[in-house]
């Protein structure tokens, strides 16, 4: 359980609800689960990493469980307004909406407490999202329309990377409705 108010995390046995495990995490509390189980939280320019206590060891045809107490893995990220977190095939994405930025961690990294992953900047600093995908990067492009006071651009559109930096594709912008099924 996450509570923006007081800044902690809590977690729960399910089999024994009055067992609990808290952790301050100074801001409010947003949870993102990771590829590996793993939780994060991301708010107040940093993010906190949490082991869920819950870890599966995959042998092809079946995987191992591994139950353990949650715990806080040591360290954390600072950075100007860390927000998205997404996680694809083992690797988490946190976009840095004020740095126009994203950061790339593998769930190794994670566990490891190792935080300086890959670094990719974005052409302007946005509320955006930046994914890891098949080589390639897929990460959303900001708006040029101008904002006022502490207003971060939207969204225009996504547009491909490689893995330097330079544009793969063109931008790409989704503007059409969908249409209603009658």
């Amino acid at each position: 359980m996450a509570d923006h108010g007081t800044g902690q995390i809590t977690a729960l046995d399910l089999g024994a609800p009055d067992t609990r495990w808290s952790f301050d995490v100074g801001g409010a509390a947003r949870l993102y689960a990771t590829g590996s189980g793993e939780a994060v939280q991301s708010d107040d320019d940093r993010v906190a990493f949490l082991r869920s206590g819950i870890a599966l060891e995959s042998h092809g045809d079946h995987a191992d469980i591994e139950i353990s107490d949650p715990a806080r893995i040591d360290g954390e990220l600072t950075g100007p307004r860390p927000f998205h977190v997404v996680t694809h095939r083992g690797t988490s994405a946190i976009n840095f909406d004020r740095g126009g930025y994203a950061l790339f961690l593998t769930e190794g990294e994670i566990l490891a407490g190792d935080f300086e992953g890959g670094r990719f900047e974005q052409g302007r600093a946005h509320h955006g999202v930046s994914v890891p995908h098949q080589g390639v990067l897929v990460s959303s492009a900001a708006s040029d329309v101008e904002t006022e006071g502490d207003a971060l651009p939207g969204r225009a559109g996504l547009q491909l990377f490689d893995a330097d930096g330079s544009p793969a594709s063109d931008m790409q912008t989704c503007t059409a409705k969908p249409s209603r099924a009658a």
